[in-house]
């Protein structure tokens, strides 16, 4: 996979003050619900094509314009941030090669860094980061640097992994990282884990959710992000989920989603009461949808239950456990309905 979507973790990625924090967070997920970016979506095509060049083998425009770009739009504060025009920038600086990107790297560094450039280096980085920037990334990931630094590190590194372009090296530091004594630095690995649909990422994510004090932006990122058939189990976290008034419409709208595309008859009665007494319309709607799903499913007999992944060469295939007679897999992670704006 070349591009994983992670975007709307880019809120996450810094511990931010009293200042920085609503405002960054409120700004960034407004942007991509505008544009129905969530985690569980395909890679923008416009930016895919972007990414593939085309444009008839036009010369790329000048390095030196596109740093000097790059320095301006590092400036930025809360009412000027505009993650889309540095995912676009990355992509033009990318045609140098990736040695180009360097200097948007280095605007990670330093206990000094300005908030905001960082958020939006990672939003540069994200669909290009390429090899030559391993090295630097795991410098910058260890215990010699800032949380914030080192959580955008551990951002990037995920992505380079989801890319095919890094070293085992990388591996074995995301796995460290999820182990990190700092909470943020922890925690932001193991959301870009869990959305590069690693099964250590998943669990620990799962048990991020349940585990008090994790702040309310985090627990709306696991349940936007996490694949759909990792809850068959954990119905119970995607029902609070679907009630929890400290989250999102767009969050709560996809574990109301989720549970009507795969939940069983222990959901139903949750469901149906969520539809009578949900405040907002679009969650009542939906509710009443997915409880009809759900009812549907368990008067017909179907269970939707996960594939098993593939026995290893040279091992036989595990015999099927005993299942009702008619059994369906757990769809693929669909997208959520964007919000009405201001929600």
């Amino acid at each position: 996979m070349d591009r994983m979507p992670f975007g709307v973790f880019y809120g996450t990625l810094l511990p931010y003050g009293p200042v920085y924090g609503p405002q960054l967070w409120s700004l960034f997920m407004s942007h991509h619900y505008s544009r129905r970016v969530l985690p569980v979506l395909l890679p923008l095509f416009a930016l895919a094509l972007l990414a593939g060049g085309c444009g008839g083998g036009e010369k790329p425009e000048p390095k030196e314009a596109l740093l000097a770009e790059w320095a301006a739009m590092a400036k930025a504060d809360a009412a000027t941030l505009d993650p889309a025009k540095a995912e676009q920038l990355g992509l033009r600086l990318a045609k140098h090669g990736p040695e180009a990107l360097n200097p948007i790297v280095d605007t990670l560094a330093g206990p000094g860094a300005n908030p905001v450039a960082q958020m939006l280096a990672v939003a540069a980085l994200n669909q290009v980061v390429d090899t030559p920037q391993e090295a630097r990334l795991l410098e910058l990931s260890g215990a010699g640097h800032d949380p914030a630094t080192r959580g955008c590190a551990a951002h990037l590194l995920g992505a380079l992994e989801a890319r095919g372009k890094a070293t085992p090296a990388v591996a074995a530091r995301l796995r460290e990282l999820m182990q990190d004594p700092d909470a943020h630095v922890r925690n932001a690995t193991i959301l870009v884990r869990m959305l590069a649909q690693d099964a250590e990422g998943i669990e620990k994510a799962l048990a991020l959710w349940v585990e008090p004090g994790t702040p309310p932006r985090v627990r709306e990122q696991i349940i936007l992000g996490i694949p759909m058939p990792s809850i068959l189990g954990h119905f119970d976290l995607v029902m609070k989920a679907m009630r929890d008034e400290e989250l999102t419409v767009a969050a709560r709208s996809r574990a109301v989603d989720m549970l009507g595309r795969i939940g069983d008859a222990t959901v139903l009665e949750a469901l149906l009461d969520f539809a009578a007494n949900a405040p907002d319309p679009s969650l009542k709607s939906m509710a009443q949808a997915a409880a009809e799903a759900v009812k549907s499913r368990v008067d017909q007999g179907i269970v939707v239950m996960a594939i098993p992944p593939p026995p290893l060469d040279g091992q036989a295939a595990a015999p099927a456990e005993s299942a009702p007679a008619e059994t369906a897999p757990a769809p693929e992670a669909q997208p959520a309905p964007a919000p009405a704006p201001g929600s």
